[in-house]
């Protein structure tokens, strides 16, 4: 996945028959998007490819959204995992998130009195790969889980936004899917805390967000009443906790 074009043979030729497995992904990490969204509903048909050379370092982007609500962006540098991320993935998410803000500015689909949406909201049902490679990696522990190159920062946060804004402008119909997506996922998340910060008339909410990406629904939410005080060990009464509940 992580080599576009490399084939990897391995021959078994001990028994009578011999025995092969090939490993060759000519797409890429746009086929390991493929690979994560194999059993999830995408967005789009085909992922977005980045990919770009400054200076010294390479890097390669590719994402594609997908109706669930969870993220999963994987981060490479060198061929090597970084569970913890680091700069290369922080340059990412801040391309990533000013791109999409800006886009829906311009295209009046975020109105001028509508907060920005947040990093959160841009990476909802992202799956993503980025991968860099560069000549001197720093890493910030000895197994290497996250990058410390703060260069490296500034090189993926600027191609991945100027790529990314020119793909965008080009494919208006994907980018409006994508804004429409990243805009229901803050509008869900706002609706869940209010109805969480609504019991403050002493009730306890209980509902389930739907897999939907642009929508919460609270139909058949419950209101439970809040327990009584529990007497202390004292005897005075303890207050029961505010804090509210879901299920």
């Amino acid at each position: 996945f992580l080599n576009r074009g490399i084939r990897i043979v391995f021959r078994d030729e001990r028994p009578e028959e011999a025995k092969e497995n090939v490993f060759h992904y000519e797409g890429g990490i746009s086929e390991f998007v493929k690979f994560i969204n194999k059993n999830k509903e995408v967005l789009f048909p085909e992922p977005i490819y980045i990919s770009g050379l400054v200076g010294t370092t390479s890097v390669e982007v590719a994402m594609q959204y997908n109706d669930t609500y969870s993220e999963n962006i994987f981060a490479f540098v060198n061929n090597i995992h970084t569970p913890d991320g680091g700069t290369h993935l922080a340059g990412f998410n801040m391309a990533l998130t000013r791109v999409i803000n800006d886009y829906g500015r311009k295209h009046s689909i975020l109105k001028a009195n509508d907060a920005n949406l947040s990093g959160e909201d841009t990476r909802e049902g992202l799956a993503a790969i980025v991968s860099v490679k560069l000549e001197d990696p720093q890493f910030e522990s000895q197994t290497k889980s996250k990058l410390g190159n703060s260069e490296v920062r500034g090189i993926v946060d600027g191609l991945v936004y100027d790529r990314l804004s020119t793909f965008l402008g080009e494919n208006p119909a994907t980018a409006r899917i994508i804004l429409e997506r990243c805009v229901g996922a803050a509008l869900s998340a706002a609706a869940a805390l209010k109805l969480l910060m609504g019991s403050s008339s002493g009730t306890i909410m209980f509902f389930t967000l739907v897999k939907a990406p642009t929508s919460v629904d609270l139909t058949g939410a419950i209101a439970l009443p809040m327990p009584p005080p529990m007497p202390s060990q004292s005897g005075r009464q303890m207050p029961a906790s505010r804090a509210p509940t879901t299920s």
